[in-house]
């Protein structure tokens, strides 16, 4: 075992979690919001390509940072993947960041610079299945394998965090309809993107109720999560909103006559495209009507939980709350589109409300993230960038003059796994 003193850089990388990538995800939710809003004003493209960089920084960052980790310290990291069970599904949000990244290559690049970026967004679609199909069986079998625990009750297993897993095959799906509309791809492209895409739904929605059904059981047996990652609540509404969305976009796709482009077989064929379209717009309807009920649960747990600070407990900022952006936003991209598909004034204010409340948050988070990267507690460095700390290759081989180390919700490990 190797240990060095001194090492805060050493410490900072060590301690890196896969949590940091919702910073991704969210920065890219917003980027196709602002893009997509209906009550569009000059200048806010231009915005929602800042953000579309920013995204990019952001996940690369996060990348080389996570990738450097594993390098260096090969047996925490994957120690960490093996027992943290906080730790594993965030790699899920690695792959949603990508695929938002695509989803604004076709959005932007293509709309502004022809064809040839249209294939680029076609391709790099098609990656970001292979990684979506590798995440979804990769981390529910690491999670099936090592992560239960027979001495817990299945329902105190089941947390926010691996609303994750399902979130990133409908978001797969979800941006394949969308540069299904934008991208200018001919149908004998879209239809495999399409069925695809399809498939990518049944994947993560089926999952996504399974985990709704396990997890409502969890909260009528009392057992709310703990305190510090009530923010990570949200997430729950995050599949329900997108799975909402990608039925919109790829019954939008095959009404422009994608199947009727392709003419082939009893199914892809024109005939089929009206009835699909309005299954779809029915379907998405309901999805968001069900996300109305996580979505006030995830409220009052966030508000009590905040209003809790003045009977002596403290709602701190931790890197939780990144979680909060990103499921609002997919649920405002299928307020927009269904504000398009119904030519609902209704449907455009609400998705302008959600817009306002994500555009906050983000800041917000921004802000905090910030303050908390000088201060150096978001990295696990207690004593800030000036103390002195002990690093190993072993998860207990962090010391300081603080005692343990936080973990990448800002409070103590021992506290968390109590909890």
């Amino acid at each position: 075992m190797t240990r060095q003193a001194g090492g805060r850089l050493s410490l900072v990388i060590r301690n890196y979690s896969p949590a940091w990538f919702v910073a991704s995800m969210s920065t890219g939710g917003l980027s196709i919001v602002l893009h997509q809003l209906p009550y569009q004003f000059h200048g806010l493209g231009i915005i929602s390509i800042l953000f579309f960089i920013i995204n990019i920084i952001i996940l690369s960052v996060a990348l080389i940072l996570y990738i450097t980790r594993c390098f260096m310290y090969p047996r925490s990291t994957w120690t960490a993947l093996l027992t943290d069970s906080q730790e594993t599904p965030y790699l899920s949000a690695a792959v949603i960041g990508y695929t938002t990244i695509v989803a604004m290559v076709g959005l932007v690049c293509a709309e502004a610079w022809g064809h040839s970026w249209g294939i680029v967004a076609y391709v790099l679609w098609w990656i970001a299945v292979f990684f979506t199909i590798v995440e979804c069986v990769a981390i529910p079998y690491i999670i099936i394998r090592w992560h239960s625990d027979a001495t817990k009750e299945l329902t105190n297993q089941i947390t926010p965090v691996l609303f994750l897993i399902p979130i990133a095959p409908l978001t797969t799906a979800a941006v394949g309809g969308a540069l299904c509309l934008s991208a200018n791809w001919t149908a004998r492209m879209q239809v495999p993107v399409i069925i695809f895409s399809f498939q990518m739904l049944g994947l993560g929605l089926l999952l996504a109720l399974a985990l709704d059904a396990i997890y409502l059981g969890r909260l009528f047996n009392n057992r709310m999560p703990p305190q510090n990652k009530a923010p990570m609540s949200v997430i729950v509404i995050g599949p329900l909103g997108q799975a909402s969305f990608a039925f919109l976009n790829l019954g939008i796709a095959v009404s422009r006559g994608a199947f009727a482009g392709y003419n082939k077989g009893t199914f892809l064929v024109q005939g089929v495209q009206e009835a699909v379209f309005a299954t779809c717009v029915i379907t998405a309807l309901c999805l968001l009507g069900f996300s109305i009920l996580w979505g006030a649960i995830a409220f009052l747990e966030v508000l009590q939980d905040s209003l809790q600070k003045c009977g002596g407990q403290r709602l701190g900022y931790s890197i939780a709350w990144w979680s909060s952006v990103f499921p609002i936003a997919v649920n405002a991209t299928a307020l927009i589109q269904l504000a398009n598909v119904m030519d609902s004034p209704t449907f455009r204010t609400l998705s302008a409300a959600l817009c306002i409340l994500i555009v906050i948050l983000w800041f917000g988070n921004a802000f905090f993230t910030i303050l908390g990267l000088i201060k150096g507690d978001l990295l696990g460095l207690q004593k800030g960038w000036k103390g002195t700390y002990i690093v190993g290759d072993k998860k207990e081989d962090v010391e300081s003059e603080n005692g343990p180390r936080a973990n990448d919700y800002g409070v103590a490990a021992d506290a968390e796994n109590q909890a």
